[in-house]
């Protein structure tokens, strides 16, 4: 951001001390020939222009000391998504597109843009259109017709909390598991309906009641948290899936949707899809089946961490008719079997000796 105070002199001075106490960190002085101060990454030149990573709460902080920015392109605008600081303004949508922006919403009447700053993390917001013009709200016609009756049950989430880059995370989620997403509902697209306050999900059918809206409405905010908590998707779609089923199952759970509680939303999703949803590779062969060999194995217990027990997941997905546990039972049993092999001989009796024990 850029921020100009056109202060000079003693009152720079006072600048650079309300931005160092309000982010409490040192003031550095580059002496002649920029006369520039540093604090905290921000840079105050000769003039009072601040420059540095997007800070409303360090533009704020400054207008309560009395600090004002020179009147420019720069404003607040409170939103459904938050305050937003817009740092420019285009005339035109071109224009805009031009400057690299890219669409983000609309907000009474006035389209807003965003794009990446410089880092990695940090968002431009740009508005196109006068930033004082009054909108005028469409009127509807007096014989207007209603808006056609869709024949799907709608799931609404609220906007709250979402971000331009977590928008982004929420299409590449669904687009990733599209395919699987339409069979699992019978639906032909994937809308995602957006208004001033929510995200609408026209996606389920419109004959359920109850605990099936309950599943459905599960299904929905986990895919939205799972949105808003990840830093960046990376998962890209595919034009089919081997077991669909099995890979329905794996999504939901890596969406959270895991236990008890959540078994109707697993049902519904996975039972118009084809495959077997506890093997990647379908059935094993019960003939071959280590759990069949006739050995009696007794259960025991055991406590392995979450990532531990991912690893042996990913691991046992890569081989045919492996479970987690017979994984486990291989690892532990042909452990066991090699340190048997490799464990000294007896040592000769020891009759009569007295035992010490090691320390003493």
């Amino acid at each position: 951001m850029e921020l100009k105070y056109n202060v000079k002199g003693k009152e720079r001075k006072l600048l650079v001390s309300a931005i160092s106490e309000i982010l409490n960190q040192p003031t550095e002085y580059a002496g002649v020939p920029s006369c520039k101060y540093t604090v905290g990454g921000y840079e105050i030149d000769r003039d009072g222009t601040v420059t540095g990573e997007d800070n409303l709460g360090l533009m704020v902080a400054l207008e309560e000391r009395g600090y004002e920015v020179e009147k420019s392109e720069i404003f607040h605008l409170i939103t459904p998504r938050g305050t937003l600081l817009i740092q420019e303004r285009f005339d035109t949508e071109e224009q805009a597109r031009q400057a690299g922006y890219g669409m983000y919403f609309t907000h009474k009447g006035r389209d807003i843009y965003t794009k990446r700053g410089e880092s990695e993390h940090s968002t431009i917001f740009a508005m196109v259109g006068d930033m004082f013009e009054a909108i005028d709200e469409p009127e509807t016609a007096p014989n207007a017709p209603e808006a056609a009756e869709t024949d799907r049950l709608t799931i609404e989430y609220p906007l709250e909390g979402f971000t331009p880059e977590s928008r982004i995370n929420l299409e590449k989620l669904v687009e990733s598991k599209d395919i699987l997403i339409k069979q699992a509902l019978e639906i032909d697209e994937l809308l995602i309906e957006e208004t001033e306050n929510s995200l609408r999900f026209p996606w389920f059918p419109a004959d359920s009641e109850g605990e099936a809206v309950n599943a459905y409405a599960q299904f929905i905010s986990a895919l939205c948290d799972t949105a808003k908590n990840k830093k960046r998707v990376v998962a890209k779609p595919q034009d089919s899936f081997e077991n669909p089923r099995f890979s329905m199952r794996i999504w939901l759970i890596s969406l959270g949707l895991v236990g008890k509680e959540f078994d109707l939303c697993r049902k519904l999703l996975m039972c118009g899809l084809s495959g077997n949803s506890g093997h990647r590779h379908g059935s094993p062969n019960k003939a071959t089946s280590p759990r069949r060999d006739s050995i009696h194995r007794d259960a025991i217990s055991i406590r392995l961490t979450p990532d531990t027990l991912a690893k042996l997941n990913a691991i046992a997905q890569t081989y045919e008719g492996l479970s987690r546990n017979k994984l486990i039972e291989q690892i532990v049993e042909r452990f066991v079997d090699a340190e048997s092999l490799a464990a000294p001989e007896e040592p000769e009796s020891t009759e009569g000796t007295e035992f010490t024990p090691e320390g003493e």
